[in-house]
C-alpha cells in the first residue's frame, strides 16, 4: 500500500518539473518546401550530421551525429537519453524522435514514423539543427476499392467465424452496412488472431459506406498501430489519407474566402509523461572474503513534457513546461528526492509586425547566451533580412534551482546576411554581473556558409574584461556524388569558459561576496585566470556507403589541455599533453529483417592517464509491430598509467520496447558490468547490475 501510495503522489508532483537532460532536444519544426514537408529539428548544441539508416523507405530511422557543447568543453553534459513526443498527421506521421548519447561527442538519434516513409537527412542551415526532407504528401488519393471478393479468409479460422465473414461480405454488398458492421464486430471480439486484421481493415470500410467518418477514421487509425507493416497497411493508409483529405476539402466559395483579421484559431496542445523506476546494485571484490554490496540508486523518476501552439493570421503564441520530480526510495542513505524544473516559457509573436517575445525559463546557445536562464529575449525584424535580438535574465546552473539573481547579464546581438541567402552572420555582445563585479564582459560572433553539399560555421568569442580569447570553433561538411560524407572540427576554448566566478574554484567561499573578505577585485580576476585551462581539439570524420545497407563511418580525434598554476592555496595541475582518439563503426541495416539495424564499432584511446581498447555492438531488432529489442555488448580494455594497473570490463545490456497501443508503451532497459583489475600483486572485482523499467504516453 505504501508503495502505491508514494506511485500515486510521485505521478501528481510530476506536473511540477522534468530531468536535466531534458534540454538537449530543444523543438521541432515544420516547414514547407517546393520538395514536400521539412523536419528542422533544434537542439541546445553543436550537432553535424555523419550517416543515417537504413537508406531505404522505413518506419525507424537511426541517425549517426557528432556534438559538441557551444560555450563548453564539457561534453559529458550531452550523455543520455531523452525523447521528445509528435503528433502524427497524413502528411508528417512523425511520432517521436529520441536523442541517445553514450560517449562524449558522439550521438545518434532515432525517428518513429506511423507508416514507412522515405526521407533524407542533412546538416540544417544552423549548426545547431538538423534536416529532415520528408516526400510531399498526394494532392489527391486514389481511393481503393474494398476487395472483399479477393479476400482469403485464413484455413485456421473456426466455421463460425468463417460463416461471420461471408455474411458480412454480403451484407456490404446489399448496402446493409449496420448488419456488417455488427458482425464484423463479432470477428473482432470472438476471431482468430490471423482473421482479425481483415475484420478491423472492413469494419472501417463498412463504417466509412455508412456515412460514420469520424469512427471509419478512428477504426483506420487502430489498424495502423496494431498493424503498421505490409500490403495491407499501405492499403488502408490510402484510406485514411483519402478520408481526411476529402474532409478538410472545403467547399469552393470557402476556398475562395479570405480569412479575417484576429481570426480565431484552437489551442493545439501535445506531449508526454513517462514514469521510470530505477535500481542499480554494486559489488566489490577485494580478495580474501572481503567483499562489500550497496544499492546506489533506487529511485522513481516522473517526467512530464507539455507544449502548447495557437496560431492566427495575426499573431502566434507557443508555449512549453518541461520538468519531473525523483523519488528516491533509500531515503538518508540516497541522495534525496529532486525536483527540476527544465523550462516553463512562453513565446509570442506578432506576424505582421514581426516581432517575437519569449520569456520564462528557457535555453540559450546564441548571442554569447551561456545556457539555461531566467528571463526574457526579444526579437524584431529589420529591414535587408537583419534581425535584432535583446536578451536579458539570470543565469540558471541547475534545473533544480529556483530563481537565482545575484547573477545576471544583458545583451544584444543581431543576424545579418550580407552575401547572400547563403551566408548568414551574427554579432553579439553581452555582459554579465556576480556580486557587485563584473563576471563576464565579452563581444563575439558567428559566420555561417550552407549550399547543398558543403557547409561551415565559425564562432568566435572574445573577452574584453580579461582581454582573453573565450573561444574560436570552426565545423565543416562536405558531401560527395558518392554520399561520402567528411567533417572537420576545430576547437579551441577556455575551459570553463572565462568568467570571474572561476575564482571560487577549490575555495572555501560559496560566493565571490565572501571571497571579497579575503582578496580584493584584482586579486579575484587573477585567481579565476590561475583556474582557467585552455583546451585545444581537432576532429576528422569520414562516413562511406559500402553498398545499399552498408556503411563504415570513422573519426580521429587529437586534443589537449594546458597546465594551471598554483596560487590562493589551490595547487597547480599540469598539461596533459596531446590526446588521441580513433573510432570506427560498420552500420548495417534491413539484414536480418526489414527495419533491423547493426552497428558494430570499436574505439582506441591513448591519453595521458590511460590506453584503452573497445569494441562494442548494437543491435535494434523488430521482433513484431508492436515489439522492438534492442541488445547491446561491450568490452573495454585498458591500461592505467598512474599504478601501471590493466583492467577488463564487460557491459551486457538489453533494451526492449513494447506498444500496447498507438500513444502508449512499455520500455524496459536492464544490463549489467563486470570488471577485473590486475595489479601488481592483487586483483580487484567489481560487477554491478542495474534496471530500468516504465512508460511512456503521449497525448
Amino acid at each position: 500500500m505504501r508503495v502505491l501510495i508514494v506511485w500515486l503522489a510521485t505521478l501528481l508532483m510530476s506536473l511540477a518539473a522534468q530531468a536535466e537532460r531534458s534540454r538537449i532536444l530543444e523543438n521541432v519544426d515544420i516547414v514547407d518546401s517546393s520538395s514536400g514537408p521539412q523536419l528542422v529539428i533544434t537542439f541546445n548544441h553543436t550537432v553535424r550530421y555523419i550517416s543515417h539508416s537504413p537508406r531505404s523507405a522505413n518506419d525507424i530511422f537511426e541517425i549517426q551525429m557528432a556534438s559538441k557543447a557551444l560555450f563548453s568543453n564539457v561534453d559529458e553534459g550531452l550523455i543520455g537519453s531523452e525523447t521528445l513526443q509528435w503528433s502524427p498527421n497524413p502528411a508528417v506521421p512523425l511520432l517521436d524522435i529520441t536523442y541517445e548519447s553514450e560517449v562524449a561527442g558522439s550521438s545518434r538519434l532515432t525517428l518513429r514514423f506511423q507508416r514507412p516513409v522515405s526521407l533524407t537527412i542533412m546538416s540544417g542551415k544552423d549548426v545547431r539543427t538538423l534536416t529532415i526532407q520528408l516526400p510531399p504528401p498526394p494532392v489527391t488519393t486514389p481511393r481503393p476499392t474494398a476487395l472483399l471478393e479477393d479476400v482469403q479468409i485464413p484455413s485456421s479460422a473456426s466455421t463460425p467465424i468463417r460463416e461471420a465473414m461471408e455474411a458480412a461480405r454480403q451484407a456490404v454488398a446489399a448496402k446493409d452496412f449496420s448488419s456488417a458492421i455488427r458482425l464484423y464486430e463479432k470477428v473482432l471480439r470472438k476471431g482468430s488472431l490471423a482473421v482479425k486484421p481483415i475484420a478491423l481493415e472492413f469494419l472501417g470500410v463498412a463504417r466509412e459506406k455508412n456515412g460514420q467518418r469520424a469512427q471509419a477514421k478512428a477504426v483506420y487509425q487502430r489498424y495502423l498501430a496494431e498493424y503498421p507493416e505490409g500490403g495491407s497497411a499501405e492499403r488502408v493508409q490510402q484510406r485514411l489519407t483519402g478520408l481526411v483529405t476529402a474532409a478538410k476539402r472545403p467547399p469552393k466559395q470557402l476556398r475562395e474566402a479570405k480569412a479575417k483579421p484576429g481570426g480565431r484559431s484552437d489551442w493545439q496542445i501535445f506531449g508526454g509523461v513517462s514514469q521510470f523506476y530505477r535500481r542499480d546494485n554494486r559489488t566489490t571484490d577485494l580478495g580474501e572474503d572481503n567483499e562489500f554490496t550497496s544499492i546506489t540508486s533506487s529511485s522513481l523518476t516522473n517526467n512530464l513534457d507539455l507544449s502548447g501552439r495557437l496560431r492566427t493570421d495575426t499573431y502566434s503564441v507557443r508555449t512549453r513546461f518541461s520538468g519531473g520530480y525523483e523519488y528516491d526510495f533509500l531515503g538518508a542513505d540516497g541522495p534525496g528526492n529532486e525536483t527540476r524544473l527544465s523550462s516553463l516559457y512562453a513565446k509570442i509573436s506578432d506576424r505582421k509586425r514581426r516581432l517575437h517575445l519569449q520569456a520564462g525559463r528557457q535555453s540559450g546557445n546564441k548571442g554569447g547566451v551561456l545556457g539555461r536562464f531566467d528571463g526574457a529575449l526579444f526579437s524584431v525584424q529589420l529591414p535587408k533580412q537583419a534581425k535584432l535580438h535583446l536578451v536579458a535574465g539570470y543565469p540558471v546552473n541547475s534545473s533544480r534551482n529556483g530563481l537565482e539573481t545575484s547573477k545576471r547579464f544583458y545583451g544584444a546581438n543581431i543576424d545579418l546576411k550580407p552575401f547572400g541567402k547563403n551566408w548568414g552572420l551574427n554579432a553579439f555582445a553581452i555582459q554579465q554581473t556576480v556580486d557587485g563585479l563584473i563576471d563576464r564582459r565579452a563581444i563575439g560572433g558567428e559566420v555561417r556558409y550552407f549550399v547543398p553539399g558543403r557547409s561551415f560555421f565559425t564562432l568566435g568569442d572574445y573577452d574584453l574584461l580579461y582581454d582573453e580569447l573565450n573561444t574560436l570553433l570552426f565545423l565543416g561538411h562536405w558531401t560527395f556524388p558518392d554520399n561520402t560524407t567528411v567533417n572537420l572540427s576545430l576547437d579551441y576554448r577556455k575551459s570553463p569558459i572565462l568568467s570571474t566566478s572561476n575564482a571560487l574554484q577549490s575555495q572555501m567561499a560559496e560566493s565571490l561576496e565572501v571571497l571579497l573578505n579575503t582578496f580584493d577585485a584584482s586579486e579575484i580576476q587573477q585567481l579565476a585566470q590561475d583556474r582557467t585551462a585552455t583546451s585545444r581539439l581537432a576532429t576528422l570524420g569520414v562516413s562511406r556507403p559500402l553498398m545499399e545497407n552498408l556503411q563504415i563511418n570513422g573519426d580521429l580525434t587529437i586534443s589537449n589541455f594546458s597546465s594551471t598554476p598554483a596560487s590562493g592555496g589551490v595547487e597547480a595541475t599540469p598539461a596533459t599533453g596531446n590526446d588521441y582518439s580513433l573510432n570506427v563503426q560498420l552500420v548495417r541495416s534491413n539484414w536480418l529483417k526489414t527495419g533491423d539495424i547493426h552497428i558494430l564499432g570499436t574505439r582506441f584511446s591513448d591519453t595521458s592517464s590511460s590506453s584503452t581498447s573497445t569494441v562494442s555492438l548494437n543491435s535494434r531488432y523488430p521482433v513484431n509491430p508492436k515489439l522492438r529489442i534492442n541488445p547491446r555488448f561491450r568490452i573495454d580494455l585498458r591500461d592505467n598509467v598512474s599504478d601501471g594497473s590493466s583492467q577488463t570490463t564487460y557491459k551486457p545490456s538489453l533494451r526492449m520496447t513494447y506498444k500496447l497501443k498507438r500513444r502508449f508503451r512499455v520500455e524496459a532497459n536492464m544490463g549489467g558490468e563486470w570488471s577485473n583489475k590486475n595489479l601488481t600483486d592483487d586483483t580487484n572485482k567489481t560487477q554491478s547490475w542495474f534496471v530500468n523499467v516504465g512508460y511512456r504516453m503521449d497525448f
